[in-house]
This record gives structure tokens, sequence and C-alpha cells, in this order.
């Protein structure tokens, strides 16, 4: 149990890295994930935190939930209809506030970070095939799309930002 917290908290601060990087803003691990004590989060709204990563940028337009996780592979994550990949969505899309977009990342030991998106905001990314695969499958009947998050990281801070009132 003490090996799989610290894994997740390595893969949350890689995240923090590469999120910063992409978007141009400070990001944080999640007060609830032990990392309050620790990071500047003077003036911050603490009250609406969702998810693993935040960041005081209002723009930024995704919940981030991230995982961690040995025990699957991605053809048993696109075949079956129960595996951790449905209880992971599950969790994203509950714990995602109104006017966000819910991203799930996930990874194991030694494979390369996945992003998984509702394939209604694929689009607006304009993430498509020839950046990379992208696996189309639905998870608790919710279409999504699964690809590389370096290929997200690929698209331009503009594509996110847009009127989300109606989501």
């Amino acid at each position: 149990m003490v090996n799989s917290r610290r894994k997740g908290q390595t893969a949350e601060r890689k995240l923090v890295k590469l999120f910063e990087a992409w978007w141009g803003a400070k990001f944080f691990r999640t007060p609830g994930s032990g990392a309050f004590a620790t990071r500047g989060f003077a003036g911050m709204d603490t009250t609406s935190m969702a998810g693993d990563l935040i960041t005081d940028d209002k723009t930024f337009p995704f919940c981030v939930e991230s995982k961690k996780v040995e025990g699957w592979t991605l053809e048993q994550l696109l075949t079956s209809k129960k595996t951790h990949l449905h209880k992971w969505w599950e969790q994203a899309v509950n714990e995602t506030p109104k006017g966000k977009i819910p991203l799930l990342v996930f990874t194991k030991n030694h494979a390369p970070l996945y992003a998984m998106l509702r394939r209604t905001d694929v689009h607006l990314a304009v993430i498509s095939a020839a950046a990379g695969a992208v696996f189309d499958t639905s998870v608790n009947d919710i279409p999504v799309s699964i690809f590389a998050l370096d290929h997200l990281f690929t698209t331009q801070k503009g594509h996110w930002i847009y009127d989300r009132n109606d989501l």
C-alpha cells in the first residue's frame, strides 16, 4: 500500500511538470494528496479543487485524474467491460465540476502515459490519427478516446479555451 501511494505521488509530480511546460501556468498536486503543506497555495481558492492536479489559471479546462497502477494491458482495457479503467473513468467523471472536462491520465511501470477524454471533447483539441494512435471505445456507456498523453501536449492551448457554460 505504501509503495503504491508513493508511486502515485511520483506520477503526480511528473504530471505537474508536464502540464506546467504545456500550459505555461503553475500546477500543484491537489492538497488532499498530501501536497498542501509543501507547496504555496496562498491566495488560491481551495474550495473548488477536484482531481489530482490544480492550477489557479481559470482558463485551464480539465479536471485531471491520475492513475499509476499495475496489472492491466491496453488490450484488456479496450475489450473488457469491467476493468480498472471503468472505475477510474467513473471517478474522473464524478469528480469533475460543471464547466470542466474530465481528463484521465493513466500508466503503469515501463509504459507510456495515456490520456482519455470523452470523444465529444477530443475534436476540440484537433487530436487526430496523424498525431498518433487514437483508440475509440466506450467506457460506462460514454464514447471515449484513448491516446498517448504526449499527443495532447502537441495541441495549442487556444484549442481548449472556449465557452464551457454548456458543459
